[in-house]
């Protein structure tokens, strides 16, 4: 072996790691992951969870300018088209379109129900949560906020609104200074909501629950802080906390 292949082999010998410091480097990015995952996912969840808000939020501003429109009404429970909306207002039931669908116009793929239909939205994607999970479109009730058109109206929301007038649940029905902190449009129910279909299970936020006041405002809360609140006699924690009790 002359000199020459012998500094050449010296100095690929002098580049080689040991199979104690390539273990040691696989460890330290083995914890390094461990650490930096978890912190990941939890910043990637905020920002669901954020996008989520700021949705509800342009809903609020959405059923406000709606509200202004129909002597300080939210969009009603409507199933009839021409039934008359001081008698009837809060009294007919629309579940295959449910009351915050029509903030979307018809041309866009809201509801179609004169006079009630209105045009406070630019798209159906508005009306769902950016963290809505595929599962909820296995239902056929649902479409994705992509698929809405005048062709293929809105269905069913991907965010669950409540809508309730009389004494026994607290008026909702109507956006005025009385009512500013009363829930209007919420996530899916956390687990712990009894009495309500599979699809109103499906939470787009694993342990968090944000709410739409009327007030315009969004709260959120915990699932854990939900396991706390006292249901009613069927164990319904969410939706008698919501139709019943004050955030």
């Amino acid at each position: 072996m002359n000199n020459r292949s012998s500094l050449l082999l010296l100095k690929n010998e002098d580049r080689a790691f040991t199979l104690i410091e390539l273990l040691t480097v696989i460890a330290i990015i083995g914890i390094l992951a461990a650490i930096l995952i978890p912190v990941v996912s939890q910043a990637r969840e905020q920002a669901r969870v954020a996008n989520c808000q700021a949705n509800l939020r342009d809903l609020g501003a959405a059923v406000h300018l709606y509200a202004v429109d129909f002597n300080d009404r939210v969009p009603p429970h409507v199933r009839t088209p021409g039934a008359n909306p001081d008698s009837e207002w809060g009294s007919l039931v629309a579940p295959n379109h449910g009351v915050i669908g029509l903030l979307l116009p018809p041309e866009r793929g809201g509801p179609d129900i004169p006079p009630w239909s209105g045009s406070y939205l630019d798209s159906a994607h508005s009306l769902f949560c950016p963290a809505t999970r595929d599962e909820l479109f296995n239902d056929p009730q649902y479409r994705r906020p992509e698929e809405v058109d005048r062709d293929n109206r809105i269905t069913r929301t991907g965010y669950m609104w409540i809508y309730r007038v009389g004494t026994i649940f607290r008026d909702n029905s109507k956006v005025t200074n009385e009512n500013p902190n009363n829930p209007y449009v919420f996530d899916f129910p956390a687990p712990g909501t009894a009495n309500l279909g599979a699809r109103f299970t499906i939470n787009p936020h694993p342990n968090r629950v944000n709410v739409l006041h009327l007030g315009g405002h969004v709260t959120t809360f915990s699932t854990d802080e939900l396991r706390q609140i006292p249901g009613d006699a069927s164990g319904n924690r969410l939706f008698d906390y919501m139709t019943r009790r004050r955030l």
